[in-house]
């Protein structure tokens, strides 16, 4: 008579070894996951506010240099979150058309619309204008100049101190009508021929 033969099978202990690495592992692909997507928000985040200020500081910069925009810049409190407030740059010359709307938190506790108020808003009138946007985290802000370049080219152009500036419309005069160069730079009509011989005309 043959005896009978042992079935071989996993012990109890090997058992919970086995369900033990295996948790491990599925825990830390699971950490890794969130980390990576934690990663990607962070990111996604970064490059959005970083495609907006390159578009505003682009838009800004060749609107202000040729005068053409009219801008103002207002922040209000957020009607869906009470402890932010909500900054629209706004283009006044094309019917207040929104070029950029962003988040930035309360600088106090109170909720009242001065305390969304900025401290230093842009002041669009001068020749060099300081652009303050609070965009970064925290509501930090940043920050850069702009030149008109109307304004800065008549302040190059009038290197003599008389106060005369060239005449935008009429090119070899000023705008109080006298001539910028010498007699042979006009024709007989009085018309600006800066290639005639003997004109000093740059």
């Amino acid at each position: 008579m043959m005896p009978a033969s042992r079935q071989a099978g996993f012990t109890l202990v090997e058992l919970m070894v086995a369900l033990l690495i295996g948790s491990l592992v599925v825990l830390g692909a699971g950490s890794l996951f969130l980390t990576t997507l934690q990663t990607f928000n962070k990111v996604d985040e970064l490059s959005r506010k970083q495609e907006a200020v390159i578009f505003a500081a682009h838009t800004l910069s060749e609107s202000i240099r040729s005068g053409d925009g009219e801008y103002k810049l207002k922040c209000q409190i957020n009607k869906d979150k009470d402890d932010q407030c909500e900054c629209t740059l706004s283009d006044d010359a094309r019917q207040g058309q929104p070029l950029l709307t962003f988040q930035r938190p309360l600088k106090s506790a109170e909720l009242s619309p001065e305390s969304c108020a900025l401290e230093n808003p842009p002041d669009f009138s001068q020749n060099v204008v300081r652009i303050s946007l609070p965009l970064e985290k925290g509501g930090k802000a940043i920050k850069f100049r702009v030149a008109k370049r109307q304004p800065v080219l008549n302040a190059y152009l009038d290197d003599d101190g008389d106060g005369k500036s060239p005449d935008p419309d009429n090119e070899g005069f000023y705008k109080d009508g006298t001539r910028m160069y010498n007699d042979r730079c006009y024709n007989g009509s009085g018309k600006f021929k800066p290639n005639r011989g003997g004109c000093d005309a740059p």
